[in-house]
């Protein structure tokens, strides 16, 4: 089976590093936030319909259901990152809901550059929370969210910066139509003419960039709206289908089961 969702249950705290070049295998998302920093060195990544180039002391902030990868920059194959998950119930012993807007609203700019005094301050930072984290007793988990809480305080004052252009234009045009008219239908035929290419040709481009063919894309990009909306809202089922551009609501269910093992009826719903 291939994963597209990686839930995060509890908070995560991660710090890896990598000397060798690595792809992650596919496409993937969470259904909380996403702090991705980089220590030292490279790392790319697709996110939406965007390609980024993260090197030393920037940040990368991703909102839930968002559909991203990272991959080894060709110019510097390593990287020491941390990565932090979480969720606004996570936060909730610390933040009311109000206060966690302010966090929401710093995800919306989406990537930022610490200076060399932010980054050893949150490189300090980032590293007690880790530990706090890992440490388990109750005392240590409340410091560890209190550390997140620091770490967005310190980000209302750092840069922000913009993506790089790559080489990918098309491919990046192609997620873009298709995120934004996944409701509808939509072939080989007219996702290759929207990008000006031989579809023969769209297809082992789109592929080389994303891991995953055009369709497993768009399947992806239905299924996770999908999820979305079966958390977010009281919609019918049926409704959803209908909504994130499936044939029909044994279509959506194979490919629900498919991703999560389980049908779309069996997902907590949002209680009205």
């Amino acid at each position: 089976m291939r994963e597209t969702y990686v839930p995060f249950p509890e908070l995560f705290v991660n710090r890896m590093k990598r000397t060798k070049p690595f792809d992650m295998p596919v496409l993937h998302y969470h259904d909380g936030y996403e702090f991705f920093y980089v220590i030292d060195g490279e790392r790319d990544f697709l996110l939406n319909d965007t390609e980024y180039r993260l090197k030393k002391g920037d940040a990368l902030l991703m909102k839930p259901f968002e559909l991203h990868f990272s991959f080894s920059s060709p110019s510097e194959p390593m990287s020491d990152r941390y990565a932090v998950n979480f969720k606004p119930e996570q936060l909730s012993e610390i933040l009311d809901e109000n206060e966690f807007k302010e966090i929401d609203n710093i995800m919306n700019r989406r990537m930022l550059h610490m200076n060399a005094e932010q980054q050893r301050y949150i490189l300090r930072l980032l590293t007690m929370t880790d530990n706090d984290n890992a440490d388990g007793s109750p005392f240590a988990k409340k410091a560890a969210k209190a550390g997140i809480v620091q770490l967005f305080a310190l980000l209302r004052f750092t840069q922000t910066v913009s993506a790089e252009s790559g080489e990918n234009n098309a491919v990046l045009k192609a997620i873009k139509y298709i995120n934004e008219n996944y409701r509808y239908d939509i072939t080989l035929s007219d996702i290759s003419d929207f990008c000006y290419l031989n579809p023969s040709y769209f297809c082992r481009k789109f592929k080389s960039v994303t891991g995953i063919t055009f369709l497993q894309y768009l399947s992806d990009v239905r299924v996770n709206n999908a999820h979305r909306l079966l958390t977010s809202t009281d919609k019918s089922i049926r409704e959803i289908a209908d909504e994130c551009g499936f044939s029909s609501l044994a279509h959506m269910t194979r490919l629900f089961n498919k991703s999560y093992n389980t049908p779309p009826s069996k997902i907590n719903r949002k209680r009205v």
